[in-house]
């Protein structure tokens, strides 16, 4: 006869194996002779939601808790299942019912901390990944989330002690060398942050993360070859419809049939589309399929661009971010032309005079999104403002989506002085005369920058710390070899550019 223990066993290890359908059973099991053990009850709720069975997880979690009210481990797990629900309000009031029950639990804190960060809390994390470290040194997840916040504050000395402190505890976690990896990359010292990010795909080859930071490192310091293959780890790559490239394209294509699709915007389908040429040189027969707002420019810019919808064989489908990996490039080749149409520089021109008088200078200050893996830009508008104002002639407000409370301070910023508009900022068509037109643009990287690259005309580009990659990490871009690069300090700070950027202009204007 088996013993309970046995059976125990038994579940346990079915458990760590992650047969969790054997773990349900087992643990059915040795409930149907012990009905009051809560820790059974527990248990069977965890191996019902690796099961995927979140209904009888609650269940189970549910029975244990009332079981036993000194029991705080199924409270834990009742938040755990609310969060995946998304009920953040029902999640947070059982993580408080498990403190209540055991106020040393660094799980529950680290589990606190996690929900804050997704509802935008950020001081409310900090002080639950504290509370989780402070009751467990050893906790290595919580110093990575930790960690991470902390560079969001720019503690970047602080975040480098603590990963540091956990790596000589867990010296082999990718997660930890990743968040490394960032940290010195924010420090600029990009050789140490490459080599961490190297530690961290020999330690995991299946942390995509890892591998699209280090391609932002081997960018940016003109690696392009090894850069562009971890690129295609980007988090923006839809792999279910581009999958994964393992090899490179030979170098004759003819008789195949390409289509590039768009991917990561606008502003990142005029970039990639520069490597379009060397594609077409090859014998292939390319397509574009992007934003279409990108079209009829695209097939003005490609002459030899074939119509996507013609009738033929069937066409193989490749984001245009995929495109340098694809060509194995190791080169910088010039940005795609585009020519605007006579119309609309005829427009543009009239809406400009009617502004005000020459020289004509735009500007915006932010553009890209925030989260995980995009790009967010932002110049602060008062110190913008504060050296625009002084410029001769008519200022040309570019910024999209503006707010009302932000045109507000707009006007505030400006002293009232009226900003002239050049047409709607979402037309393309118009933007791209826009470009053609003004004399000086000033702003963040943004697709008016990648416009402005594509008419011929140079431009003057602020450049928030870490640099993108297209930006290097010093003196000018290849990618923009006409544009003026002013870059955000370590520390934050903008001092330095707008001052270089306020010298400059002030050349420039005789």
């Amino acid at each position: 006869m088996i013993s309970t223990s046995d059976i125990l066993r038994e579940a346990t290890q079915a458990f760590g194996a992650g047969d969790h359908a054997a773990a349900v059973r087992l643990f059915k099991r040795m409930i149907a002779a012990s009905p009051e053990s809560a820790e059974l009850w527990n248990n069977l709720g965890q191996a019902y939601r690796g099961a995927g069975n979140l209904a009888s997880a609650a269940d189970a979690f549910d029975k244990a808790a009332a079981l036993d009210p000194t029991f705080a481990l199924p409270l834990n797990g009742l938040g755990m299942l609310s969060r995946l629900a998304g009920n953040w309000t029902l999640a947070e009031g059982y993580y408080r019912q498990a403190l209540d029950r055991q106020p040393i639990f660094p799980e529950v804190h680290f589990n606190l901390g996690v929900l804050s960060e997704e509802q935008g809390h950020q001081e409310n994390a900090r002080w639950h990944y504290e509370n989780a470290v402070r009751q467990r040194p050893g906790y290595v997840q919580a110093k990575n989330n930790l960690a991470v916040l902390l560079m969001a504050d720019r503690d970047y000395d602080t975040a480098e002690a603590m990963l540091r402190d956990a790596l000589g505890r867990n010296p082999n976690s990718a997660e930890l060398l990743t968040s490394l990896g960032s940290c010195l990359r924010n420090l600029g010292r990009l050789t140490e942050a490459e080599e961490a990010y190297l530690t961290a795909v020999r330690a995991s080859e299946n942390l995509f993360e890892a591998k699209w930071n280090l391609a932002l490192v081997q960018l940016a310091k003109g690696a392009y070859q090894e850069g562009w293959s971890h690129y295609r780890y980007r988090p923006s790559a839809n792999r279910t419809r581009h999958i994964l490239p393992e090899e490179t394209l030979p170098p004759a294509l003819f008789g195949h049939r390409i289509a590039l699709e768009g991917e990561q915007g606008v502003g990142d389908e005029i970039f990639f589309l520069r490597f379009a040429p060397a594609l077409m040189m090859r014998g292939a027969e390319v397509s574009y399929a992007g934003d279409d707002r990108l079209s009829g420019m695209a097939a003005r810019a490609l002459p030899g661009l074939a119509d996507p919808a013609s009738p033929g064989s069937s066409s193989v489908a490749v984001s245009v971010a995929d495109l340098p990996y694809l060509l194995a490039s190791s080169g910088v080749p010039a940005s795609l032309r585009l020519t605007p149409l006579e119309g609309h520089l005829a427009a543009v021109r009239q809406r400009l005079q009617g502004a005000g008088p020459p020289p004509y200078i735009g500007f915006t200050y932010r553009a890209g999104l925030r989260g995980k893996g995009a790009l967010y830009k932002e110049a602060p508008l008062a110190e913008l403002a504060s050296l625009l104002r002084e410029l001769p002639g008519t200022l040309i407000n570019l910024q999209r989506e503006l707010k009302s409370e932000e045109q507000r301070d707009l006007e505030a910023q400006f002293h009232g002085q009226v900003l002239g508009v050049a047409g709607d900022n979402t037309d393309l068509e118009t933007m791209i005369a826009v470009m053609a037109c003004l004399d000086e643009y000033i702003g963040v990287s943004n697709t008016n920058m990648h416009l402005r690259a594509a008419v011929g005309k140079s431009a003057r580009v602020l450049v928030p710390h870490p640099a993108d990659y297209r930006w290097m990490t010093t003196g000018r871009s290849p990618w923009f070899p006409d544009f003026q690069v002013y870059r955000q300090s370590a520390d934050g700070g903008w001092g330095g550019a707008f001052a270089s950027l306020s010298s400059d202009l002030s050349v420039a204007d005789g």
